[in-house]
C-alpha cells in the first residue's frame, strides 16, 4: 500500500450542514481541491457516522480524490451521526429522496461543475445504486461496491425464500445498537441531548419489520433495482469480492443495465479492495476466522455426489451453478441446501459456493405453496456466483442437505426429503481456461488518520464452537471484531464490543436460538461526556411464530436516560 501525501492539488476540508426541502439539515464533510475552477463532486452517503465510525476509512480516500481534482463529500443520513431528523428503515423512501436532494444541492454549488458521482460500499453502494434508479439529472456515474440489486434474495435477510439465521439476526442486532448512538456535543453543542432522546423515543428493532415480510412483496421490491434496470441512466462500475455475499449483483448489473456498465470481482471480502484485507464468508469482513473450515464434517451430514476433474487440465467455472433436484417430501414445509465443494486428493473439502431453497417458494419467492404430502417434484435453483478453477486430480462435489444451521433458519415440522439422483442434475458455468493475466498498479491511499488502538486486556476467540455430545447441543460464539477501542485525534474515545451466539439441539429444529449483545461507549474526557449503550437481541421460534426479544439501555454518566424492552411474536408465514 502506497501512502500519498503530495497530490496535484492542495486540498481543504470543512464541515457543513446540507439543507433538505423539509428544513432538516444533514451533517457533511467536504474535501475540495484548491482551485478557482469548478470541479465535479463525488458523494458517499451513509448512516455510519463520519465523526468517528468511518473517519479512518474516510481519511484513506476522500482527501485522495480531492487531491486529484474532485470535491469529495461524505454525508450522514438523516437521524444518524450529527445529522438532524429521525432514523428510518434501511433504504426507505425518505432516505432515497434525501439523497436525491443532496445530489441536487451539491450540483448547484458554485464550486461544482454540475456533475455528481456517487460511490460507496455495502449500505453506501446500495443507496448509490437505488438513487441512480431515481435518475437525478446531475448524477452521471456511480461506483457501487459489495451491494445488491435484489433486496430480498441477495441481501442479509432471505435466500431462496429461507430466513437467513446468522445474517438476519446479526444485522438486525447491529443496526439496533448503531441507531442508539448519540450525536456528538463537540459538533452539536447542547443540541445533542434532546436530539438523542427524541431518536430513542421512536426506536423500533428492525427485526420486527424484516420478519414481517417473509415473501418477496412490495416491501422488498422497493429499492430492488432488478425490478427495472432501465431506470438507471448513470454509468455504473460494480465491484464485488468472491468472498462477499453480494457478488451475484455484479454479474447481473453488467448483463442487464442499459447504459455504460462494467464489473470487477476479485479475491476480496466485504471491504474496499484497496484495504488489502484477507478474504473471508459467513458475513465476511476479512477477519482471520471468516473462511469456512474443511467441509468434510458438513459433507458427512449430506448426500454427496463426486465428479472427477480430468487429468489433462483444470475445470474453470465463472457464473452461477444451477441444480435441478427431484425430491419426495412427506411434510408441507422444508428446505434444501446445496454446496459445491473442491475435494483434494487428500480428501480435504473446500467450500466453493452454496445456495438454498425454501420448498414452499419453489414456484416463486412471492408466494407460499406447501408441498403436497408424499408428492415427487423437480425443483431448481442457482447457487451463488463464483469464479473457481478445480485442479486436475481433484473432485467436484455436490453436497445436498435438508438443514444448514445457523446460515439458514430451520423449518418446523420438516422431516427432510428423499432425493432421486436419476432425476437430478448439476449445471456448471464452465469457461475455457485462459492464460491471460490482468494486472493493476498498486493501490494508493491518503495519509491515515492518527487513531490509537489500545491493546485489549483479553481477546476472545473470533469463532468458538462447543458441542455437548451427551446433550446433543451445539453452541457457536462469534466475535465480529468491529473495532474494540479507538482513540481519535480530537480526543474522542470510542469503544465497541459485540458477541453473537447461536445454539441448537441436533434433533430439534425448534430449539434454534440466536442472541447478540452489544456495548458501545463514547467518551470525551475534555468535555466530561460519557455515554454507554447496551443492547440485547434474541430470536427463538416455535412451529407457528418467530419470537423476538430486544432490550436497550442507554446511560449518560451514571444516569439511565433510556430503557426499553420489546417482546414480539411474528407468525411464520413462510420462514
Amino acid at each position: 500500500m502506497q501512502i500519498r501525501t503530495a497530490f496535484p492539488y492542495e486540498t481543504t476540508c470543512e464541515d457543513v450542514r446540507i439543507p433538505l426541502p423539509d428544513g432538516t439539515r444533514l451533517y457533511a464533510r467536504i474535501w475540495r481541491p484548491v482551485t478557482e475552477e469548478p470541479v465535479p463532486v463525488l458523494l458517499e452517503y451513509l448512516p455510519y457516522r463520519l465523526g468517528e465510525w468511518t473517519a479512518p476509512r474516510d481519511a484513506q480516500r476522500h482527501p485522495w480524490y480531492a487531491g486529484h481534482g474532485y470535491a469529495s463529500v461524505r454525508v450522514d443520513i438523516r437521524g444518524h451521526g450529527n445529522s438532524e431528523g429521525l432514523p428510518g428503515d434501511e433504504y426507505d423512501a425518505t432516505e432515497l429522496a434525501d439523497g436525491v436532494a443532496v445530489v441536487n444541492w451539491l450540483a448547484a454549488q458554485p464550486w461544482c461543475t454540475g456533475k455528481v458521482g456517487m460511490f460507496g460500499i455495502s449500505w453506501g453502494g446500495f443507496n448509490a445504486l437505488q438513487i441512480a434508479a431515481l435518475a437525478p439529472e446531475p448524477l452521471k456515474a456511480i461506483v457501487t461496491v459489495c451491494s445488491t440489486d435484489d433486496r430480498y434474495d441477495n441481501d442479509v435477510h432471505y435466500m431462496g425464500g429461507s430466513v437467513l439465521g446468522v445474517d438476519m439476526h446479526a444485522w438486525a442486532a447491529t443496526m439496533l445498537a448503531f441507531t442508539c448512538r448519540p450525536p456528538d456535543p463537540a459538533h452539536l453543542g447542547e443540541e445533542w441531548r434532546p436530539l438523542w432522546l427524541k431518536r430513542l423515543e421512536t426506536l423500533q428493532p428492525p427485526i420486527h419489520t424484516w420478519l414481517a415480510h417473509q415473501t418477496r412483496d412490495a416491501y422488498w421490491r422497493h429499492g430492488s433495482v432488478c425490478e427495472d434496470y432501465s431506470a438507471v441512466r448513470a454509468a455504473v462500475l460494480a465491484v464485488g469480492g468472491w468472498h462477499d455475499p453480494y457478488r451475484d449483483t455484479v454479474l447481473r448489473l453488467v448483463e442487464h443495465l442499459p447504459g455504460p456498465a462494467a464489473g470487477l470481482i476479485g479475491p476480496w471480502s466485504h471491504q474496499y479492495p484497496d484495504r488489502g484485507l484477507p478474504p473471508g464468508p459467513a458475513f465476511p469482513f476479512g477477519n482471520d476466522a471468516d473462511l469456512p473450515p474443511d467441509q468434510r464434517d458438513e459433507d458427512a451430514k449430506s448426500a454427496c455426489f463426486d465428479f472427477p476433474v480430468p487429468k489433462d487440465g483444470p475445470v474453470e467455472i465463472l457464473g452461477r451453478p444451477r441444480v435441478r433436484l427431484r425430491l419426495r417430501s412427506h411434510a408441507p414445509r422444508g428446505q434444501v441446501v446445496a454446496r459445491l465443494c473442491d475435494v483434494a486428493p487428500d480428501g480435504s473439502s473446500t467450500l466453493v459456493t452454496r445456495g438454498a431453497l425454501n420448498l414452499s417458494a419453489r414456484h416463486g419467492r412471492d408466494r407460499v405453496e406447501p408441498w403436497p404430502e408424499g408428492a415427487v417434484e423437480d425443483v431448481q435453483f442457482e447457487l451463488n456466483a463464483i469464479g473457481h478453477a478445480f485442479p486436475p486430480g481433484h473432485r467436484i462435489r455436490l453436497a445436498v442437505s435438508s438443514a444448514y444451521w445457523p446460515w439458514i433458519w430451520p423449518q418446523p415440522g420438516s422431516a427432510g426429503f428423499t432425493l432421486h439422483p436419476d432425476g437430478s442434475t448439476l449445471e456448471l458455468p464452465v469457461r475455457t481456461p485462459t492464460t491471460d493475466t490482468i494486472t493493476f498498479a498498486g493501490p494508493e491511499q491518503s495519509a491515515p488518520l492518527n487513531v490509537v488502538l489500545p491493546e485489549p486486556e483479553q481477546q476472545r476467540p473470533e469463532r468458538r464452537i462447543v458441542r455437548d455430545v451427551a446433550a446433543g447441543t451445539w453452541h457457536l460464539e462469534v466475535d465480529p471484531r468491529y473495532g474494540g477501542t479507538r482513540v481519535h485525534p480530537d480526543g474522542l474515545e470510542f469503544t465497541e464490543d459485540a458477541l453473537e451466539t447461536y445454539t441448537v439441539h441436533e434433533r430439534d429444529p425448534l430449539s434454534a436460538r440466536t442472541r447478540s449483545d452489544w456495548t458501545i461507549r463514547l467518551h470525551r474526557p475534555g468535555l466530561g461526556w460519557d455515554v454507554m449503550i447496551r443492547t440485547r437481541s434474541e430470536i427463538t421460534a416455535d412451529a407457528e411464530d418467530f419470537v423476538t426479544a430486544n432490550e436497550v439501555t442507554c446511560r449518560e454518566g451514571d444516569e439511565i436516560v433510556f430503557h426499553r424492552t420489546w417482546d414480539k411474536r411474528i407468525p411464520r408465514t413462510a420462514g
